[in-house]
């Protein structure tokens, strides 16, 4: 069988431990490292494919790019499917589509650096440093500010035990589940939307993309913040309403602002104006992007794939493709 895995940024896949599985399966394999979106250019590289190896969310996969791909029979996606792949379009191509498991060490771990360095302000310190210049400007510390976290679930409780280290009270908002599930684990409950907003000094987004949740938090949301506040967003840029962050940075509520994650990627403008910001402290979605966190979810997307042609197919999230088989 062939098997393409596009979008390995960083030349990486290669080198992980469990690649060796694959290397060694007898199947060829055929790995792309820059970031392709054109469906024409997609469709002339997919072709030959028997099975894809998808890298979280970065490739997406429609009816159009379908159509053009009959050979297809599995994609494999590392972590869980998200909005990037249309689940009823592989369906209905008799594409099978398998999915691994997610972690929340790597994300919550960044999620966390994010906060120490927006707040303490090392980028521009460092920068300073290596340019000759000594103590430059003044962070600040974490101790007895409040974390407010929309979104209590893996990552956010995580994020909720960091805290508790670094003597920081934690608030949540969220469904009643989540605020339930706050509240017994010894922290506070927002009794509003607009009374988390307005309380956080450190608001962290810990929320799953859905219809629901797409452009969630606005202007108004952002703007009942402290002016010395800060927001991080380590989950989806289409959280917050398109615009609506850089409005409210320039407004002065939130004070500022660190962000993982963008509307579209990857970012290769260094004119873009979010990277040019003097509020807004920008990573290039690194949350998942780390080694630990790689070995499993291209180690489940490798075994994945190896069992479905072995005959043995497993953790489909279509299995009624199968009948057609």
């Amino acid at each position: 069988m062939h098997i393409v895995i596009p979008d390995d940024y960083q030349n990486v896949i290669r080198t992980l431990d469990c690649f060796a599985r694959l290397r060694d399966s007898g199947h060829s394999v055929e790995v792309f490292n820059d970031a392709e979106s054109d469906p024409q250019r997609l469709a002339e590289r997919f072709a030959d494919a028997d099975a894809l190896v998808l890298t979280r969310e970065r490739t997406r996969i429609e009816e159009a790019l379908l159509a053009h791909l009959p050979r297809l029979r599995l994609i494999s996606q590392t972590g869980k499917i998200a909005a990037h792949l249309d689940l009823d379009a592989c369906t209905r191509h008799g594409v099978a589509v398998a999915e691994g498991r997610g972690s929340p060490v790597a994300p919550a771990e960044l999620a966390w650096a994010l906060i120490l360095n927006a707040r303490r302000q090392l980028l521009p310190a460092i920068a300073a440093f290596y340019e000759g210049r000594w103590q430059t400007n003044l962070g600040e510390r974490l101790a007895g500010l409040t974390l407010g976290i929309w979104g209590y679930g893996k990552i956010g409780q995580r994020l909720a035990r960091y805290a508790q280290a670094f003597e920081m009270p934690v608030l949540v908002w969220g469904s009643e589940a989540s605020r339930q599930a706050a509240v017994a684990h010894g922290h506070r409950a927002a009794a509003s939307r607009e009374a988390f907003f307005a309380a956080a000094d450190v608001l962290s987004l810990n929320l799953r993309l859905a219809p629901a949740t797409r452009h969630i938090v606005g202007f108004d949301d952002l703007a009942r913040m402290k002016p010395d506040a800060l927001l991080v967003n380590i989950s989806r840029a289409e959280l917050i309403a398109p615009g609506a962050l850089l409005r409210a940075l320039d407004a002065g509520r939130p004070g500022f602002a660190a962000l993982d994650v963008f509307e579209q990627e990857p970012i290769l403008d260094p004119g873009h104006p979010l990277l040019n910001h003097p509020r807004l402290l920008c990573t290039p979605h690194l949350g998942y992007v780390e080694k630990h966190g790689y070995e499993l979810y291209f180690g489940d997307a490798f075994d994945n794939l190896l069992a479905f042609f072995a005959g043995e197919p497993r953790n489909l999230a279509n299995p009624q493709v199968l009948a057609g088989h």
